[in-house]
């Protein structure tokens, strides 16, 4: 049996609330922000994780979590307690009776919630009715259900369309939305572009690239937005209130440009600071361990095979072992130690491509340098790479590779070694 829809009840999120309020009072939020391509990846892994970890704990919520096997709640299941799942796929046929977190690459919701829905994942697909809220962070999202409560959603594509029926409001920060099904109260959106087919009963309010209004639109409210684009507005369409149009302020372009300028001037620095720190650290390591840092640069040419596949395995091991260790609440202290790890590894690879570099290339200059003047060469030689596109990238990657590999292998030998005069 479907849900009976509940009141109405407001967003009780504070930063939904707080963005509410910039959309009504901030030009220069609204306008800026419709400008940028919401890419939500990094915070779908992030909440994955922040879920799985959430599991490892004991509270009165039901939980299923699986980072490869598909999270399925059959039909003939009702949870009478919050529902948390995540996984690689995640579909909810049964009922809750409660909150539902749900976390995935795709996301289904065939089922009822009689409590608010907080789903995240590349694809969201809502067909269930929805008692309470929804809130959403996705790439695509589509919603076709009955919900009871308000909708906030931040995602690249949303489409609300039959037979869905929205009590509440709706909050959209998107690329594109499309309306296709009465919204009972008002609308405030930062989107790209945005379409209208259906009734919405109060004012809508945001910034848009373009807006459009379909010939079975009507607006029970005003029309106040901010954009360079007049709005299209079906013949047959029905606005009940006002059409503001408002163009971005001066101001924005300036800010625009000034960011602009203080990124390019922040990378430029970055590259310097990076180029510096390269070349002093190596310099550094061949002052106090001259012997030790030519012998393992050199494996990188002495055998080529075996380091790059060394330090393939290597780079592809360690961010496994630090998902492992995070997973399971004794191995965090050993997953931060991996990560710091694996950035040393990476650093320590740059010197020692940088260093084989510049053994290789030293004889054809004619003439007998030091080993730091060799590894200064190399330094150069390593940077200016990287500016070369694909070819570049390509030699330094393989480099970087080969570099890793020769540094695990020096220390496999140097440890077998010491076992061998039962040192250690």
């Amino acid at each position: 049996m479907a849900p009976q829809i509940g009141t109405n009840k407001p967003v009780p999120h504070r930063l939904f609330k707080h963005f509410k309020k910039f959309c009504l009072d901030k030009e220069f939020f609204i306008w800026y922000t419709k400008t940028e391509r919401f890419r939500m990846k990094k915070i779908l892994y992030v909440f994955i994780f922040t879920l799985a970890l959430l599991t490892q704990f004991s509270f009165p919520a039901f939980a299923q979590y699986s980072p490869t096997k598909p999270i399925l709640l059959p039909s003939e299941l009702t949870i009478e307690k919050d529902y948390f799942a995540a996984g690689n796929s995640v579909t909810l046929n049964g009922s809750v009776n409660g909150d539902a977190y749900l976390a995935g690459k795709t996301v289904v919701v065939n089922g009822a919630v009689n409590g608010d829905l907080l789903a995240t994942g590349a694809t969201i697909t809502v067909k269930g009715d929805v008692k309470g809220n929804i809130r959403a962070i996705g790439g695509n999202v589509i919603i076709t259900s009955k919900v009871g409560g308000n909708i906030t959603l931040v995602a690249q594509n949303v489409k609300i369309t039959d037979p869905a029926d929205i009590t509440g409001s709706l909050v959209a920060i998107a690329e594109k939305l499309e309306v296709k099904s009465p919204i009972g109260k008002g609308v405030h959106l930062v989107v790209a572009n945005a379409t209208f087919e259906n009734s919405v009963s109060q004012d809508i309010r945001g910034a848009v690239g373009t807006l459009s209004f379909g010939k079975n639109a009507k607006v029970g409210g005003s029309v106040i937005y901010w954009s360079n684009n007049k709005a299209t507005i079906s013949k047959d369409a029905a606005i009940t209130g006002k059409i503001e149009k408002h163009s971005p302020p001066p101001e924005i372009e300036k800010a625009k440009i000034s960011i602009n300028k203080s990124l390019t001037a922040f990378l430029l620095w970055s590259k310097i600071v990076g180029f510096l720190a390269l070349l002093i650290v190596g310099l550094l390591l061949i002052y106090f361990m001259p012997v030790y840092t030519e012998k393992t640069a050199a494996l990188v040419w002495g055998s080529p095979g075996r380091t790059f596949i060394v330090g393939l395995v290597a780079i592809i091991i360690t961010p496994i072992l630090f998902v492992l260790f995070f997973a399971t609440i004794l191995g965090i202290p050993l997953a931060f130690l991996t990560l710091i790890f694996f950035f040393l590894l990476l650093s320590y690879s740059k010197i020692l491509a940088a260093m084989a570099i510049g053994k290789r290339v030293a004889p054809y200059l004619g003439k007998k340098i030091s080993l730091a003047w060799m590894y200064v060469l190399g330094v150069v030689i390593f940077s200016l790479l990287s500016y070369v596109p694909v070819v570049g990238w390509i030699v330094n990657t393989v480099l970087g590779l080969m570099a890793m590999g020769a540094f695990l292998v020096s220390e496999k030998d140097y440890y077998q070694k010491m076992r061998s005069k039962k040192q250690i």
